[in-house]
């Protein structure tokens, strides 16, 4: 963060044309070339995709930071109950936050998860505990292996509470970008998407994303479908949920996923096809893993067969298959 921060105060940022410092020139030609910026009559200008950079270099949106949190909480905390209680608020709102002091949680042995807890430790919103509840507070150390944790505020205080610290320029928040990948791990686990594609979220997500759609990192259609804009996409990138021109990796591997079954379902043969008219899903899944083997299809194996992937695989082959269950001699 801090040789961000020398950068810009070698170059500009603002978005008016500028001369950067002869110490920069370097940087800004690789810029120039990966299209950060523009140039014209000698003078720079940065281009829209800079804008994630922009936004780490001015700091934390206040009243996202806080909304982001309160939405950590949510799912670290109040997602886990258990037994669920009953909803109480209307459709289209999210419910009320439950966690209170002392609400303890756990990390489920999930990275995302346990990233999160060690996360709103270090915001001050949680303490590690032993088994017995009592706080951990000696040995450093032993913090990176407490796996239960217990708030240290209420819940319904959080927003204004951390709205209020990035507000202030509190030094040692960690960045919006760390807090805002936590969360989209998080929430996805809980449904959200993370594609390009439109998306309707849950109503516990309806808040959140809107503060997101002020900040600039989502937009809303006119049918109230909400889309991720490319700001988003330096926190997709760091959880590897897109590539680097933005794509989402899990809508290409359906693509191109799609294109490979299709492929085997022009040339089924008439065992596996039989097997997809009767919908016996499980057998449909063995054949595509023992017989579907670099675009053809092979006798069956006389070894067993190791199961790869999930049987959704195996289910929208079927959906293929159904589509002209004579096959392709019949077209």
């Amino acid at each position: 963060m801090a040789g961000l921060r020398l950068f810009f105060k070698l170059v500009s940022v603002t978005p008016e044309p500028f001369v950067p410092h002869d110490d920069a020139q370097a940087v800004m030609q690789e810029l120039l070339q990966s299209g950060y910026a523009s140039q014209h009559d000698g003078r720079m200008r940065w281009t829209d995709k800079i804008a994630p950079a922009m936004a780490l270099y001015h700091g934390p949106d206040p009243k996202l930071y806080g909304a982001l949190t309160t939405s950590l909480v949510r799912l670290v905390v109040d997602a886990w109950q258990h037994p669920k209680p009953p909803r109480a608020a209307p459709p289209g709102e999210a419910e009320p936050l439950r966690a209170v002091v002392g609400s303890s949680f756990h990390w489920r042995a999930l990275s995302a998860f346990s990233s999160a807890c060690m996360l709103l430790f270090r915001l001050g919103l949680a303490h590690p505990i032993a088994r017995d509840g009592t706080i951990i507070t000696d040995f450093r150390d032993r913090y990176l292996y407490a796996g239960t944790f217990a708030m240290a505020v209420d819940g319904s205080r959080i927003d204004e509470l951390m709205t209020e610290r990035a507000a202030s320029g509190f030094s040692e928040l960690p960045p919006i970008k760390e807090l805002m990948g936590v969360w989209l791990c998080c929430a996805r686990h809980f449904g959200l998407s993370v594609r390009r594609e439109p998306f309707v979220p849950d109503d516990d997500f309806r808040e959140i994303m809107q503060a997101l759609v002020r900040s600039g990192y989502a937009w809303t259609k006119r049918d109230r479908r909400l889309v991720w804009t490319d700001q988003i996409g330096l926190v997709m990138r760091s959880q590897d949920f897109w590539d680097v021109a933005n794509h989402c990796f899990e809508e290409m591997y359906e693509r191109q996923t799609d294109v490979e079954l299709r492929d085997a379902a022009r040339s089924v043969p008439d065992d596996v096809r039989r097997m997809a008219i009767e919908g016996d899903v499980l057998c449909v899944y063995m054949a595509l893993c023992g017989r579907w083997i670099d675009g053809e299809w092979k006798p069956e194996p006389d070894s067993q067969v190791e199961g790869f992937g999930g049987f959704d695989r195996a289910e929208r082959f079927i959906e293929l298959v159904l589509e002209n269950p004579k096959g392709a001699d019949a077209d």
